[in-house]
């Protein structure tokens, strides 16, 4: 069966910077299918157009990978593919958590549910075989009037069988606008799995609650490939918990340093594990890890508590020192628009923000993305149902002290207060855009690479 995945476009800060990241998701499927005897294409829209591939004539299935802020955007393509006779497959997390309501749209013929590799292999030979879709786990699809929804299928534990992403399928030429300094950015998925349930966060519901990691040599394996096959200095290790362990970490920085590896590293990490585990991160620190970005999120603890974040007082400090101890970079992120949430409490979370003085700063908006708690409980006061505002920068639910005008406008401020409050901090943000010039002619989250997989 020849096969057509599709990453719809992504748009917001990163799109405007010029920052273009691979959908690794989608190159995780691919690599799946082809070891199945399988043909797959992949067209990233963000740097390619279907053009390239010659339409949709030559491919049997279309599998579209979308988010909520890009679910109207894949259901425009779905129908563009549906017109062309194709069957149509959709995945990712806003199809994973909203299955149901995404195949009532009748130019989607499949959701694949959460973790795809083996549901897409076993759907496509279900269909060239004229075998029963209802025996294939991790589905949602319609059949006559009614939607039937298969088995859910395990989560892998042994991430080392799945084989490496199929990068080759990709123009990775054309994604060397994200960087860390001067060096290309690539990212590589070393883990999957969250055992932390944070209210706002849909992680542990995609990717399941136990944490699952690739082996340290696989993890250098990647690396040492993107750097000399693909001229990648740099890479952004793109899972939630990548530094969860630590002996699996030294190991990492072991296997780097023993294969003379010149690497950059890029780390999403809690604040917790910085804090109490200062050997780790020094190790990773000699090895090349460079930059990190941190959930604060408040400066409230009783409001840390209320949303599962987990963190004790003092994580937070404690963790800026290690990392500013051995010269990483720390991106601190906050939200502002929590339930209970007043514009003194936004000014709270702009003060600390600035008192923390991290090197750089994201602020968002409380967004009920489908699958979390927040959204099951803010239901009812969902006023806004375009998915794609659904991007941190929009208030999206009537919050019951901020009207969208005053918190939208909090959020500018915020960032504004933040960069402008000193000649360092307005110097980092002109640096922050010099190290991403070349694509500031071009005007979202592409690091959040979750298609079918996350």
């Amino acid at each position: 069966m020849k096969v057509l995945l599709i990453n719809p476009p992504h748009h917001g800060w990163y799109t405007l910077f010029g920052v273009r990241i691979p959908p690794l998701g989608l190159a995780y499927l691919a690599s799946a299918l082809r070891n199945a005897k399988h043909e797959a294409a992949i067209l990233d829209m963000n740097v390619s157009e279907i053009d390239e591939f010659g339409g949709f004539e030559k491919f049997d299935m279309v599998g579209i990978g979308t988010d909520t802020t890009r679910y109207r955007r894949a259901r425009e393509i779905a129908k563009m593919a549906r017109k062309a006779g194709k069957t149509v497959v959709m995945g990712g997390p806003h199809p994973t958590t909203a299955d149901m309501d995404v195949v009532k749209d009748k130019s989607v013929d499949f959701v694949v549910r959460s973790e795809g590799e083996e549901t897409i292999v076993e759907l496509a030979e279900c269909l060239q075989s004229g075998g029963n879709p209802s025996d294939v786990r991790g589905l949602t699809f319609r059949r006559g009037g009614r939607i039937v929804r298969t088995g859910d299928r395990p989560f892998n534990d042994d991430l080392d069988s799945i084989p490496k992403p199929a990068r080759d399928l990709l123009p990775m030429d054309r994604y060397k606008s994200a960087m860390i300094g001067v060096r290309p950015l690539t990212p590589v998925v070393t883990s999957r799995g969250c055992p932390y349930r944070c209210s706002f966060c849909a992680s542990s519901f995609m990717n399941g609650p136990k944490w699952r990691a690739h082996s340290a040599g696989r993890v250098a394996d990647e690396i040492e490939e993107v750097q000399k096959k693909w001229g990648y200095r740099a890479v952004a290790f793109s899972d939630d918990n990548s530094l969860m362990s630590v002996d699996r970490n030294r190991g990492i920085s072991s296997e780097i340093r023993r294969r003379g590896l010149d690497v950059a590293i890029w780390s999403f990490c809690r604040a917790d594990f910085a804090a109490r585990k200062p050997e780790m991160i020094a190790d990773l620190a000699s090895a090349g890890l460079k930059s990190v970005f941190m959930g604060v999120e408040s400066p409230s603890m009783k409001r840390l508590a209320s949303i599962g974040k987990g963190i004790r007082e003092g994580d937070v400090e404690k963790a800026i020192e290690v990392f500013r101890a051995n010269g990483v970079e720390v991106l601190g992120s906050y939200i502002i628009g929590y339930e209970g949430d007043t514009i003194g409490s936004v000014r709270e979370t702009m003060r600390m923000a600035m008192e923390l003085d991290t090197n750089t700063a994201q602020f968002t908006i409380l967004t009920p993305y489908p699958g979390t708690e927040i959204y099951r409980r803010l239901l009812p006061r969902i006023t806004r149902k375009d998915w794609s505002l659904y991007d941190g920068y929009h208030l999206v639910f009537r919050h019951e002290n901020l009207s969208r005008l005053a918190l939208e406008l909090s959020l500018a401020l915020c960032h504004a207060a933040f960069y402008l409050r000193s000649l360092k901090s307005v110097f980092g943000f002109f640096r922050f855009l010099w190290a991403r010039r070349k694509g500031l002619g071009s005007i979202r989250e592409a690091a959040n690479d979750v298609i079918f997989t996350r």
